[in-house]
């Protein structure tokens, strides 16, 4: 291959860098904590912060030049580097006998080092994708297989900024099913002519059962021997719309659905913590504020409570009570007995904010499935298959249903397979912003 970052020129572009944004970093902790190596040579523990960093990007190359990498996983790359690169270094001042600063020292350095990373990369992923959008840089590919398989891929791939050039495709079932702007190359018998006579392809991506068993290992072979990177698209895949895996049984490879992330306890914890401490941020500053305004404004045009209270159905179908603040009048409960105040609560979804204390009991979270009232749950049942995935986690403020313009109830089941805790914060500042937008 005669990528760029195949050859090596991105990845050393990138550590140097990487190199300057530590340099910054650790300036700027200097600088905050003058005083943190008085007894030792400032340069010795520069030169092993930059020691453990080579270290660090000989082993695990920058995710951000890769073709088909989220900005979720390269944020979680660059902060596992950030606590990786710490531990390396624990271990060299150890060795070399130095003293690695005080507390206060570490914690400015590694946090701001966390940070500057990770927005390094982000910008030059972002870089990437403005140059494989203008045609720079691009992987010429092939894709071999039936039109229906290749589906997906292929839209996917048609983005500019994918990081693709897509050449055509070889196919068996015709050129009228072709998606628009694919060129029809042949038929699977064709492919290892095309490839003798195009030596520029890079990428080939391939439905194995759409050739023969001779075919598929004449296709590896050629690809092995002019070092094209070699793609197999199981023919189910278009099929199934969630997060798989490959493992290795001796020569076989399986390939499996990986269980819902959230039930894994690392990612239960995560996501409670951060429930915690967001809800008791949340109570201990703007609820007062909020709540007293709210009781003003309710008591003067309906009379009665201020909460009001639901049954609604929880994790693993257990049902709780949840309060929010009241909309309506205490005298009946039809829609056109909502009060003016009332309603812009409802728009504005500030007659949920009682409902922190549900998550703070640990009943609701920030982000998951919507939330709904005990009756509305076997409709959900009924009308969409495999809901009761959803009940595998908490329901939530936000989630990939409530931030939806459909509110599809598919969308809280892909919310369930596809968790992490960057798709929590995407979906709670998504619906912060759709709030915004409904009512400005």
């Amino acid at each position: 291959m005669n990528t760029i970052y195949s050859a090596g020129i991105a990845r050393i572009l990138t550590f140097v860098c990487d190199i300057i944004v530590m340099y910054i970093c650790y300036i700027v902790a200097h600088s905050l904590i003058p005083d943190a190596f008085a007894a030792v040579n400032p340069n010795t523990h520069l030169m092993i912060l930059i020691a453990a960093y080579a270290v660090l990007a000989a082993a695990f190359p920058p995710l951000s030049l890769k073709r088909g990498v989220s900005g979720e996983q390269v944020i979680s790359r660059n902060l596992l580097t950030a606590l990786g690169h710490f531990c390396i270094c624990a271990g060299m001042y150890a060795v070399a006998q130095v003293w690695m600063g005080d507390r206060p020292y570490i914690l400015t350095f590694w946090c701001i080092f966390a940070f500057m990373l990770t927005l390094e990369h982000l910008l030059l992923r972002c870089v990437m994708r403005y140059l494989w959008g203008k045609g720079k840089y691009t992987s010429q590919a092939i894709l071999i297989g039936d039109t229906k398989g290749l589906e997906p891929l292929t839209a996917a791939m048609k983005c500019p900024k994918s990081g693709y050039q897509i050449k055509g495709v070889f196919t068996n079932d015709g050129i009228g099913q072709l998606p628009e702007g694919i060129a029809h190359l042949g038929t699977t018998a064709n492919v290892a002519d095309y490839l003798t006579a195009h030596p520029e392809t890079e990428a080939i991506f391939c439905q194995p059962e759409s050739l023969d068993h001779e075919q598929v290992a004449e296709l590896f072979n050629l690809c092995v021997r002019h070092k094209i990177d070699f793609y197999d698209i199981p023919e189910f895949m278009h099929a199934l719309q969630r997060q798989m895996e490959t493992r290795n049984v001796g020569s076989t490879i399986l390939v499996s659905a990986i269980s819902e992330p959230i039930s894994h306890w690392p990612n239960k914890l995560i996501k409670r913590t951060a429930d915690m401490a967001l809800s008791i941020l949340c109570l201990c500053t703007i609820f007062p504020v909020i709540y007293i305004i709210i009781i003003i404004f309710t008591k003067r045009q309906s009379p009665g409570p201020v909460f009001a209270k639901k049954r609604f159905e929880g994790q693993n179908g257990k049902t709780y009570t949840g309060i929010y603040f009241r909309t309506k009048h205490t005298d009946t409960e039809q829609e056109e007995s909502t009060f003016s105040f009332g309603t812009f609560l409802h728009k504005t979804h500030l007659d949920e904010l009682p409902l922190l204390f549900s998550i703070l009991k640990g009943q609701m979270s920030f982000a998951g499935p919507r939330y709904h009232a005990c009756p509305d749950m076997e409709t959900y049942h009924q009308n969409t298959d495999d809901y009761q995935v959803c009940e595998l986690v908490k329901p939530g403020l936000s989630g990939c249903g409530s931030a939806s313009t459909t509110n599809d109830a598919t969308n809280d089941i892909a919310y369930v397979q596809n968790w992490s805790i960057w798709l929590d914060a995407k979906l709670i500042l998504q619906m912060m912003t759709n709030t915004l937008k409904k009512n400005i």
